[in-house]
């Protein structure tokens, strides 16, 4: 299963970015760049009617024989063929087993079933407590009794899709109506192939619970659902509807809309957006900035920068929703202070809704800080203030000297000793000889 999940990560990357070095290769699958060498040629011969991975100057290439044998693959086609040898295809399945029954189940059945040792399936379980933890739930154990998953029931439909969907989609079985319904809700909204694959597997399976008798009942803090008033989306819950003899509640109908609501490439009300949320997140910012860098931030440039940005990073946060890294640290070396304003800026976003965004959404929000400190460069006055009591001579020598390190292109702005009370804001820099 190591192989399998290494074959998938090298062609997502590729897949994204078109090209990959051995160092990033060998970063991204944790393995020395030799033998990334021997994953690739493996790739190669397993999938030789699928791609072709050339190389050449230490540099990979990706070559796609067939699209959409290697969509189906990326979709979870390679982990579903994954046997129990596998430590994660073994807690897909123990998660499975726990979110379907709701119920207790004995570390030695589990055992029985996957052939594995008692010890086997503990360690396993540890891991799994790890992952699900992340979702505010927890596994619960009970002497004689074993194991269960409390969790709610939107975290275990997101746990359900996120961890388990890949191994075990080719046993849920559904009609070709809803197929059929699916396939016209797609080329009303135009959705792109990322919108697609995850709305189809959380739409399954949030059928498959409901069937079960198994709903949504609460609202889901800090998402915002910007398709709730979509019109062909309430066509297709209507239709869905008549077809499952049900109603869905709101609440239903905002987690089956979450993949629409991930990404601001979709068309969306702006008035939805939760005013309040965004300026109790851009005071704790800005009050969080100032406290490590005493530097001026105009607020209402940075909601006006990060109000969008921020509201969906908080939406695939709740929804556990991650985008593929491909930056590694090379945003970290390159923009090193606007990444450290991003990092204050996780902080804030934890102390405001509980919620710890990834490094992958920290990537991104520190190039969108680079943004917005390349605009103040760009808009800001080039000068600087000068406020000295000297004479014209050695006024013209300071002068001379601070153009030679700014350029002669910078402003000079001579002020006397009366002026240090003054709002210097509008200078990049002050030189004084005044205490």
């Amino acid at each position: 299963m190591a192989l399998v999940l290494r074959f998938t990560q090298i062609l997502e990357f590729l897949v994204a970015k078109g090209q990959a070095t051995e160092m990033q290769l060998s970063h991204l699958i944790k393995v020395s760049q030799q033998t990334v060498k021997t994953v690739v040629l493996q790739i190669n011969q397993e999938l030789i009617d699928v791609v072709k991975i050339h190389y050449q100057q230490h540099v990979y290439r990706l070559e796609v024989l067939d699209f959409d044998e290697l969509e189906l693959l990326l979709a979870g086609g390679m982990k579903a063929a994954a046997d129990f040898s596998s430590s994660e295809k073994r807690m897909a399945y123990i998660a499975k087993l726990l979110i379907d029954s709701g119920t207790y189940h004995l570390i030695d059945e589990m055992s029985d079933v996957l052939a594995v040792s008692r010890g086997t399936i503990q360690k396993d379980l540890k891991k799994l407590s790890l992952v699900v933890k992340s979702y505010h739930a927890r596994l619960d154990s009970k002497p004689n009794r074993g194991v269960r998953l409390l969790a709610s029931e939107v975290n275990k439909r997101l746990i359900f899709v996120n961890h388990v969907y890949d191994f075990y989609q080719y046993e849920l079985g559904y009609d070709p109506k809803f197929f059929s319904l699916l396939d016209t809700l797609y080329d009303q909204l135009n959705l792109n192939a990322g919108q697609v694959t995850l709305l189809e597997r959380e739409l399954l399976f949030s059928i498959h619970r409901i069937s079960q008798g198994y709903i949504i009942e609460e609202q889901i803090d800090n998402y915002i659902n910007f398709a709730s008033e979509q019109p062909n989306l309430l066509v297709f819950f209507s239709k869905l509807e008549d077809e499952l003899k049900r109603n869905l509640t709101q609440y239903e109908q905002d987690f089956m809309a979450y993949p629409l609501n991930m990404n601001n490439n979709f068309p969306f009300d702006t008035r939805l957006l939760n005013k309040a949320l965004i300026h109790r997140l851009i005071n704790q910012i800005t009050r969080d900035i100032f406290e490590d860098y005493p530097i001026q931030i105009n607020r209402q440039a940075l909601i006006d920068a990060l109000q969008y940005h921020v509201t969906f990073l908080i939406n695939r946060t709740v929804c556990h929703y991650q985008e593929k890294n491909i930056f590694f640290k090379s945003i970290q070396a390159r923009y090193p202070f606007a990444y450290q304003l991003a990092q204050i800026t996780r902080k804030s976003i934890w102390q405001v809704t509980d919620l710890m965004i990834s490094d992958i959404e920290l990537n991104t929000l520190a190039i969108y800080f680079e943004l917005l400190l390349s605009k103040v460069r760009i808009d800001s006055p080039k000068q600087v203030a000068l406020v000295a009591s000297v004479g014209p001579a050695v006024r013209q020598v300071l002068s001379h000297q601070i153009q030679m390190i700014f350029g002669e292109e910078m402003a000079i702005t001579m002020l006397t000793e009366e002026a240090v009370a003054q709002d210097f804001s509008e200078y990049i820099a002050v030189f004084t000889t005044i205490p």
